[in-house]
């Protein structure tokens, strides 16, 4: 048959398509190899020919099964790499299925990008186009097909013997199995969690002591930001006036080398509220967290959040979070309104707590802070940084934002200055962001294109002046250990230490504070 013949035959129009359709798929599913193999493209491309001329009058419904089993996972992948310069793993779908979909709907408007839209118009227009166009292949010389079959079954086979030789290679070549393996490795984490969490609440904090007699009152309040990097705040030497109301506390100790072990919320949290760290996850989050502990020790504990309420994607931080005596989430928004409570609607909570009568209290405040849309995050009267152009007005935001935060911060310490009680407040941040003017910076945080501003954290302390008193030179040795490295995965000792605790469980050479704390190796992020 001439090869115009060929153009013209409906029948061989239509092979010609199938493999055109497969051959696209498999090249973008090439691209997104570390080292591009367009040779195995076309050998898989060869290797799926096979159901055509096996199932030939099926042809359709074979290309829809395409589109939903491999275009969708190829997609996906190829989408993850255009952001972040890497395919999909586990701490993907953790960062997917591990946060509220409002947060999803965030992350997806920040990173909105033509590319993204050219792209998924292209790959799935194009699919579309040949699923109508394609039309059963049932009219062929049967030695033709079987021929055929014989040619693909040759290429099926030494794709699979390829595979056998060298298995990892091989998952590589076919995204789809490798962004199933990771979404394996994802449920995996997930079960483990889930079994975790049946073991809070079993273990017994034995012989938690005070130093503090037991008729001091003592009140605590820990605030958690939310991307918050020390490196855009005034306080920490940066040149916009972003902290000016905490500038202007004299007593404030301000511990600059600190970091978070993750630059996700919920990693960060789970290592930072718990005795869980790097190499001991499994044993240390059987003991519960920081909840639980002052729980044991006699504290009424409080839970404040402008986060969303736990729902069905939570993990052990928000099984945590409503393990306190008294908890309170204000963030009620639908999902799909991108819009939050501004945080300073926390303080009224916080004020009741601290009003609250119990001697011994301790209140956990998480902010909504800085997070994603920064514009979302800050009344308009605090809107008094602006810029030109995408990425500076997105600075502008985020320093807009830290600059409401300083207001929210402050507005607290307000608070608390008027218990006249054995008292602190430590803020810190769960993880950083990555707004810089460099080109490669994401105004961001995500640990597949991690950064060393995504974990460089404040980490602020105010101690009153009848806690000074009651530990007068604990308190004056602070003041020269605020140069410390240190990761908040061990903030929980820090955090016992600091409130007067004492028992086995604590390790104080993990507490910053201590005058035992051994510096640990700090990985480089």
């Amino acid at each position: 048959m001439k090869l115009r013949e060929i153009f013209r035959n409906a029948q061989y129009r239509s092979l010609m398509l199938a493999f055109l359709y497969l051959l696209v798929v498999f090249t973008v599913n090439a691209l997104c190899q570390e080292k591009v193999r367009y040779f195995y493209a076309v050998c898989l491309s060869l290797a799926f020919m096979l159901p055509v001329f096996v199932f030939p009058k099926q042809i359709k419904l074979y290309f829809m099964l395409l589109l939903v089993f491999v275009y969708v996972p190829v997609w996906a992948n190829a989408c993850h790499m255009l952001l972040y310069k890497t395919g999909f793993t586990s701490a993907s779908f953790r960062a997917i299925f591990m946060t509220n979909p409002g947060e999803l709907v965030e992350f997806c408007n920040t990173f909105a990008d033509y590319r993204l839209w050219l792209f998924t118009f292209a790959l799935f227009g194009f699919a579309v186009f040949a699923i109508r166009k394609v039309r059963p292949v049932n009219r062929l010389s049967p030695v033709f097909v079987k021929n055929m079959q014989r040619v693909c079954l040759l290429f099926l086979v030494f794709t699979i013997l390829k595979g056998f030789y060298t298995f990892h290679d091989y998952k590589n070549q076919l995204v789809s199995l490798k962004v199933r393996d990771e979404l394996d490795l994802f449920q995996d984490e997930v079960e483990n969690a889930r079994r975790l969490r049946l073991l809070i609440g079993a273990y017994d904090f034995a012989n938690i002591r005070s130093i503090f007699p037991a008729d001091r009152e003592q009140t605590y309040v820990v605030v958690i930001g939310e991307s918050a990097s020390r490196e855009h705040m005034q306080i920490y030497g940066y040149g916009r006036p972003t902290s000016p109301l905490l500038s202007r506390e004299k007593d404030l100790l301000l511990f600059d080398n600190v970091v978070s072990p993750h630059a996700n919320t919920t990693e960060s949290l789970r290592k930072a509220l718990s005795f869980t760290h790097f190499g001991n996850d499994e044993l240390a989050a059987a003991k519960g967290s920081v909840v639980d502990y002052f729980n044991a020790a006699g504290f009424k504990t409080f839970w404040i959040s402008n986060q969303n309420e736990a729902g069905p994607w939570d993990d052990l931080v928000a099984v945590w979070a409503k393990a306190a005596a008294y908890n309170k989430f204000i963030n009620r928004t639908h999902w799909r309104n991108l819009d939050a409570p501004f945080d300073e609607k926390l303080v009224p909570y916080i004020a009741q707590a601290l009003q609250d009568k119990a001697k011994r209290k301790i209140i956990f405040v998480h902010l909504m802070g800085a997070h994603a849309n920064y514009a979302k995050r800050f009344p308009k009267e605090f809107a008094k940084f602006s810029g030109q152009g995408e990425r500076q007005e997105s600075l502008a935001a985020y320093d807009n934002a830290m600059l409401y935060n300083d207001y929210v911060i402050s507005q607290i310490l307000a608070l608390l200055k008027q218990e006249k009680k054995i008292s602190y407040l430590l803020y810190f941040s769960d993880h950083a962001e990555d707004v810089r003017d460099a080109d490669d910076s994401c105004h961001c945080h995500s640990e597949p294109i991690a950064t060393p501003q995504m974990f460089r954290v404040p980490f602020v302390l105010w101690l009153s002046p009848e806690y000074k008193a009651a530990r007068e030179a604990y308190a004056a040795a602070l003041k020269t250990r605020t140069g410390r490295y240190y990761n908040t995965e061990h903030l929980i000792h820090s955090l016992a230490d600091l409130s007067g605790l004492l028992n086995f469980d604590i390790e104080y050479q993990n507490s910053i504070f201590s005058d035992k704390y051994k510096q640990p190796v700090i990985r480089q992020q």
